[in-house]
């Protein structure tokens, strides 16, 4: 048998008001298929529950197979056979059929892979509105397209200023050169920026100055005599130089900028923009890339994720197992002498290597790079749930014991994971925390710069975690009486088993580097105390999540707004069957992210 003797293809049929959805598998070999072949997935693949034919195996998260059960026909040269396939999320949408199909085959007790099979395009039905209940609709295309107004439109500068006064005067030069000045990095920024426009040279004067007692955050005025842009710091005045950038508009010969008076001040002291490059690893120009723009529209903090379930992507040389495993996902996880060399295909993945981290010395030289856009790098590594890539990288190792193996406890995560959370009653977990920030730690000594944040995520800890470990019954604030089987009394438990976590984590960040604030996503902000140095990122799904967060706002605790709905980039733009995105949290456009109002 040959992978590419078989071909696969997700069809859709209209049933009344729903659809239902089929994968269907051909024969295009000249002999009969029995049951001895498997057909891997990694975006999750559930058949029916009357579905008889072939059986389910899920062997991580989403990642597992199909096989043919007993009642299997062996498949003649040609035929087909539809297996019913339960609706997801991307039902109706082409990522359904993005699952990384790899094909092996059983012989003798052996099992090998073949490779891909031949996959055809999904035959779907079109979308009308969202399949799944708690998916708003998106708004109509034609509310997303509105007409530009006519006439003309006053300068605009993205973020809006707070004082603009424009005047009618338009300004035309040949060429623009930065005066001399103190403030050595900001004017080599801005000797390049006006070399990348055309316009550098001797002509108009650019004077960048610094006066920390000024109302604003910077002030730029524009004449005929020359451009100011004045800073309470030298962050403000790179804001200032971004402002500038805006209304320069680069003509044939030179440029022309309007006569203008700006005094602006940031609204939010958190303008962040958060990279997950654990799930799907970002290399370092595109990272730095990432930086750039962000720093054109003055946001000033970058939350990089390094880990997560499907991996970790940060060189920790002390230690080396994370990488070694936890930064290459594949269908070959071990090496021929047994020891785990990746972690299992995810999200799409087939059966070839998928790898990549950076390493310190990259990481140094991001966090330089970041310093003179002035963003602030903030590392996330998820603890402790989202950690099945820490425990499978250290699984092998006899220095870590990051879970208790007397645990009994059944859990299953929102990503499909059985064993992806870490023992907080373990204390190799605290000190396996402290060994990664204190190289952290020592990557922003050789930049330079104050470890000044560190998130440790805390999201999604699935219901049922801990609950039966002996490891977890021995700590202090294990109460006796508490009856697991009671769903608020074990909502209790496992509250301070998290409150615990969370107050080794952060007074193991003070230790490492004092004064540091650390982040969490709000979830941990049930556990959390009102300690006024951490913060909270609410992504909201739920009732239950907005009375977390209107605790927190009681609680007078640090709150990032990154409602999934409105903020998340990674939703489908629009209800198409070829946009990218998995819709969980709705349609976000253009429009709806630019109209979204933080302080509505």
């Amino acid at each position: 048998m040959n992978a590419n003797d078989l071909a696969v293809q997700i069809i859709e049929k209209p049933e009344g008001d729903s659809v239902i959805t089929f994968l269907q598998i051909t024969n295009l070999s000249a002999g009969l298929i029995g049951r001895q072949w498997r057909l891997y997935f990694s975006m999750g693949l559930s058949p029916v529950a009357e579905e008889r034919r072939v059986i389910q195996t899920i062997v991580d998260g989403r990642y597992g197979f199909l096989e043919p059960t007993a009642q299997w026909q062996a498949l003649e040269p040609g035929d087909s056979i539809n297996v019913q396939i339960r609706n997801w999320l991307f039902s109706g949408m082409q990522l359904v059929a993005r699952q990384g199909f790899h094909v092996t085959q059983l012989t003798d007790g052996s099992e090998r892979l073949l490779g891909a099979p031949v996959l055809l395009e999904p035959d779907l039905v079109a979308l009308t509105k969202p399949r799944s209940t708690w998916v708003s609709a998106p708004s109509p295309q034609a509310d997303r397209n509105l007409p530009s107004p006519s006439g003309t439109a006053p300068e605009e500068i993205i973020p809006s200023v707070k004082e603009q006064v424009l005047r009618s005067e338009e300004i035309n030069v040949t060429r623009l050169h930065v005066a001399d000045t103190s403030l050595n990095s900001e004017a080599a920024y801005l000797r390049k920026l006006l070399l990348q426009m055309g316009v550098f040279g001797e002509g108009i004067p650019i004077y960048l100055s610094i006066e920390p007692a000024i109302e604003s955050s910077y002030q730029l005025e524009t004449s005929n005599d020359g451009i100011n842009i004045v800073g309470r710091d030298e962050q403000a005045v790179f804001y200032g130089i971004q402002t500038l950038r805006q209304i320069i508009r680069p003509q044939k010969a030179g440029c022309t900028f309007p006569t203008v008076q700006v005094a602006d001040t940031p609204d939010f002291e958190h303008r962040a923009f958060f990279l997950d490059i654990a799930r799907h690893f970002q290399p370092l120009d595109q990272i730095k890339k990432t930086i750039e723009v962000m720093s054109t529209y003055k946001m000033n903090r970058l939350q990089l994720g390094i880990s997560n379930d499907e991996g970790w992507r940060l060189e920790i040389q002390s230690v080396p197992e994370l990488t070694m495993v936890g930064a290459r996902r594949s269908y070959h996880r071990y090496k021929p002498d047994g020891t785990l060399r990746a972690l299992y295909p995810a999200w799409g993945d087939d059966h070839q290597d998928y790898a990549g981290f950076i390493s310190r010395n990259e990481f140094v030289d991001l966090l330089r790079h970041a310093k003179k856009h002035h963003v602030e790098v903030i590392l996330e590594f998820n603890l402790p749930g989202h950690a099945n890539a820490v425990i499978q990288s250290l699984g092998q190792s006899d220095r870590w014991q990051l879970t208790d193996p007397e645990d009994t406890s059944e859990y299953r995560s929102a990503q499909g994971y059985t064993a992806n959370v870490i023992n907080v009653g373990m204390h190799d977990n605290y000190r396996l925390a402290k060994v990664i920030l204190e190289e952290i730690k020592t990557m922003y000594d050789a930049a330079e710069l104050p470890m000044s944040r560190i998130h440790f995520g805390g999201d999604e800890v699935p219901e049922g975690a801990w609950l039966d470990s002996p490891a977890c019954r021995r700590l202090p604030v294990w109460n006796k009486t508490w009856d697991v089987t009671n769903p608020e009394q074990a909502r209790e438990a496992t509250q301070a088993l998290m409150a615990y976590h969370y107050d080794q984590v952060t007074t193991i960040a003070e230790q490492v580097s004092p004064g540091i604030q650390t982040g969490f996503w709000h979830e941990m902000g049930a556990s959390g105390d009102s300690n006024t140095n951490s913060y909270y990122n609410a992504w909201l799904t739920s009732d239950a999540d907005t009375n977390l967060i209107d605790s927190l706002i009681d609680r007078g605790q640090n709150l990032v707004i990154s409602n999934a709905s409105f903020l998340y980039l990674d939703m489908p733009y629009a209800m198409r069957a070829d946009e990218p995105g998995l819709p969980w949290a709705g349609y976000i456009n253009t429009k709806s992210i630019y109209n979204f109002d933080p302080l509505g």
